[in-house]
């Protein structure tokens, strides 16, 4: 018996309850609320997208800076090594003349007599 009231007073609560939803629906206060919860959680969406733009321009200006500067580092290596380069092959002309110079000298023969 006792299980039959509480449900039976359950059910009135219910009732009730669902009959003020479809009143707040028909006298537009629930769409009101809905309407202002929504706008205040669009509102909080286009600030994380304006802060997700600005946080991608600054990573964006950074990975460019990076590159920038790993390219002109390359280029100073590489500047280096040319430079290198051509001491190195001012060196192996220099040394190709040097030796060029004493094959075609006149040379003494077992005897101390100059040949060509």
């Amino acid at each position: 018996m006792h299980e039959n009231v509480w449900d039976r007073q359950e059910l009135l609560f219910r009732i009730k309850l669902l009959k003020d939803r479809v009143e707040a629906f028909e006298n537009g206060d629930q769409y009101v609320r809905m309407k202002k919860m929504h706008q205040i959680a669009r509102e909080g969406d286009f600030e994380t997208i304006k802060q997700l733009k600005r946080e991608l321009s600054r990573e964006r200006n950074e990975k460019t800076h990076v590159r920038e500067l790993w390219y002109n580092t390359c280029l100073g290596i590489q500047r280096e090594c040319e430079k290198k380069l051509q001491k190195k092959d001012k060196e192996l002309d220099l040394s190709v003349i040097y030796r060029n110079s004493f094959q075609n000298a006149p040379r003494k023969n077992e005897t101390g007599y100059l040949r060509n």
